[in-house]
Formats: structure tokens, sequence, C-alpha cells
């Protein structure tokens, strides 16, 4: 299992989306009906970080894309637990 967190200030300032490589490149090149593998989801024993958990049949490379969702400067941190 993989999991990621993600951190932000201010609070619930961005989003996370999950690729695998193909559909990244996929997005790279122009396809937009792309949908993510999986979305970052609230935490909120942790103050409102997003965090998402799960495994993969087969192991590869994967693509996480941070996003702000005020329209404004945000500062944000990727980690694993």
């Amino acid at each position: 299992p993989v999991s990621v967190h993600v951190a932000m200030d201010p609070a619930r300032s961005v989003r996370f989306d999950v690729y695998t490589d193909e559909q990244w490149r996929g997005l790279d090149s122009g396809d937009r009906s792309v949908k993510p593998l999986a979305h970052g989801t609230p935490n909120d024993d942790s103050g409102g970080d997003l965090f998402c958990e799960g495994s993969a049949r087969s192991g590869g490379m994967y693509h996480v894309q941070v996003y702000s969702i005020t329209g404004r400067e945000v500062r944000f941190w990727i980690f694993r637990k």
C-alpha cells in the first residue's frame, strides 16, 4: 500500500489528484478526457490536511498534481506517513 499526505497553508486551500504514468502521458498529449486514479480526501484528524491511500496490482510511477482552490498563492508539503 501507498499513502500520500498533503499539508497546506492556509488550511483547506489545495486539492490533489493522483495519476498513473500512462494517464499523465495522456494529459500531456492533450487528452482532457483522462480522469484521475484517485483524489486527496480531507483528514479531519490533522487539521484539514489531505490524504490518499491505496494499492495497485503492479508497480510503476505515479504523479501527484496539487492545485490551489483559492485563486491565491498557497504553500503545500507532500509527505508519506
